[in-house]
């Protein structure tokens, strides 16, 4: 068996494989493959048919930004984790795995995602966080069981389905991504129950002949307690594009009464030619909010990893850098957003160039076991992928950690001073359609505590927007009363 790895010093020892930086991979793997501590993908990763990768709890998997040395895939300008045969991700709520991008500012799109491809084996992940890619994952005509995991910062879904794809997805935290939490197509019928949908334009959109499953108080084969939090999304929280009637009952929606409800849906209420919304009953949430004390863990980092550097330093060796419905600014005006069409797959990257040509000869193509790591000894991964319970993560909440805006008391974020965004003669010259996206940690006193670009449009409008938004003060956070940080996501349109 023959493994080429390029600029990473390997010490073999008996029983375990030492490195000293985070190991670079690439090309189709074979056989079993077993990821642990940090793995720098740099190329497009395919996992062959009929073989599996099993991922460590507590691993980091970092994809290069904006580059693919495999020049392959989906998109031939960034990294994809391509799964043909099985991925088993079991991570643990106190030692997640996390998928993100490489570079120090990271940003919606850096890598393109996760795909499931007409694989016929079931895939699980459990306890991850993914984040930054173009969409989280994708499920094409393929099963999964993802549970107790984050998808966030996704340029334009969480989670995609489609073609005939018919994932179990359930106590999920999906918020802040770019176009959609949740995307369905092509004859997609995927299960969701007990997830929370939030911040983000739209909570689940659905086309063509999908059949999403978020609720069904039959009994029958299509049961489903449903129980998802879907709140706070920009536009509407469901959007049947479909022709079909959509379940969705027993889940809270934040509003009071079904007309209120009816109004942050669309369906054939809104244009006859598509299905119908079935939302009754509606689920009553506990004290008229999202359980903080279920979701938080999920969106908290564990304390063993508190103080630690991003997966982004690590891999650079640098120091890391540092909206709802009605706060949306259009140059430089605090209007309405306007409906999100049901547009999707934006290429983040159109713009961005090539990267340098690279000798295939380096790639890794893997026939039999392998298992990587930056550091440690190797232990075995159950290997068994059929459906098992996920583990439910403790209820306690640790209030020195940065919370989601839908977390704090009241579930909204509130100004105590937001300056305009001015647009200057010379800020003219840069402003075309399109849209400025901005992560905001906000401390307990209500101050900027940090502020980044995860979606921009040229270099002079990002610094431009920054510097409005580092004027703004919030009215403080407070969760169950405490006061708190809180992180939230500010949205500048331009028309």
């Amino acid at each position: 068996m023959k493994i080429i790895f390029e600029s990473v010093l390997i010490i073999l020892c008996v029983g375990r494989l030492v490195a000293q930086a985070p190991i670079p991979v690439r090309g189709e793997l074979r056989g079993t493959i077993t990821w642990k501590g940090t793995v720098l993908v740099n190329g497009d990763v395919t996992i062959a048919k009929n073989a599996e990768l099993q991922i460590a709890a507590g691993t980091r998997v970092i994809f290069s930004p904006n580059s693919d040395q495999m020049k392959e895939g989906s998109d031939k300008t960034r990294c994809e984790l391509i799964i043909r045969g099985t991925l088993v991700a079991r991570g643990q709520s106190s030692a997640k795995i996390i998928f993100t991008s490489a570079a120090e500012a990271q940003r919606m799109g850096d890598w393109y995602g996760i795909e499931l491809l007409y694989s016929e084996t079931k895939n699980i992940l459990e306890y991850c966080q993914v984040e930054y890619a173009h969409n989280g994952i994708t499920i094409k005509n393929s099963q999964g069981q993802i549970s107790n995991s984050e998808f966030r910062y996704n340029f334009n879904a969480g989670i995609t389905t489609e073609l005939k794809s018919n994932p179990v997805i359930r106590q999920c935290v999906i918020s802040e991504n770019g176009y959609a939490g949740v995307v369905c197509d092509l004859g997609a019928s995927p299960m969701l129950s007990n997830n929370l949908i939030t911040q983000n334009p739209i909570g689940v959109i659905l086309f063509n002949t999908a059949k999403a499953n978020l609720g069904s108080m039959n009994n029958d084969a299509n049961y489903n307690r449903g129980e998802n939090r879907i709140i706070n999304n920009e536009q509407y929280e469901v959007y049947n594009h479909s022709n079909h009637p959509i379940l969705a009952q027993n889940n809270y929606w934040g509003k009071e009464t079904s007309a209120q409800i009816e109004k942050i849906l669309y369906d054939s209420n809104d244009n006859s030619k598509y299905g119908k919304i079935n939302f009754e009953p509606v689920y009553r949430e506990r004290n008229t909010r999202p359980a903080v004390e279920q979701f938080a863990v999920l969106t908290q980092a564990p304390a063993a990893s508190r103080n630690k550097p991003s997966p982004a330093a690590q891999a650079n060796r640098t120091k890391p850098a540092e909206a709802n419905r009605n706060n949306t600014q259009v140059a430089g005006r605090n209007t309405p957003t306007q409906p999100v069409p049901p547009v999707q797959n934006q290429n983040p990257s159109a713009n961005t160039s090539a990267p340098a040509s690279q000798d295939r000869a380096t790639q890794n193509s893997v026939t039999d076991t392998i298992m990587l790591a930056s550091a440690g000894e190797i232990q075995p991964l159950n290997t068994n992928t059929e459906t098992s319970e996920p583990e439910v993560a403790a209820p306690v909440v640790d209030y020195s950690q940065v919370f989601l805006e839908v977390f704090i008391d009241g579930g909204k974020k509130e100004y105590v001073d937001r300056p305009k965004f001015e647009v200057t003669n010379i800020l003219r010259n840069f402003i075309s359609k399109g849209e400025i996206r901005v992560k905001v940690n906000v401390s307990p006193s209500g101050d900027i505590e940090s502020a980044s670009i995860l979606k921009g449009m040229n270099d002079i409008l990002d610094k431009a927007v920054l510097e409005t938004i580092n004027q703004y003060r919030y009215k403080p956070g407070r969760v169950n009363g405490q006061a708190v940080r809180f992180t939230t996501t500010e949205l500048f349109r331009f028309e």
